[in-house]
């Protein structure tokens, strides 16, 4: 890697299908290079669902 440069390209793709927090993170391992994650599953629901109510629900944990 050069600069942020990286020689290749990780390929993700967009399936549809709603993840759970643990699936998304095994989709991206790198990220233990760089961070130390902990994930709590708050909602399992597509962007469009998520609605103010939801928002404010995650104000609140």
């Amino acid at each position: 890697m050069w600069a942020g440069l990286a020689l290749t390209t990780p390929k993700y793709s967009y399936d549809g299908k709603h993840l759970t927090i643990d699936e998304l993170l095994a989709r991206v391992p790198e990220v233990n290079e760089f961070a130390e994650v902990r994930a709590e599953q708050f909602l399992n629901l597509g962007s469009t669902d998520v609605t103010p109510q939801h928002w404010l629900g995650l104000s609140n944990e």
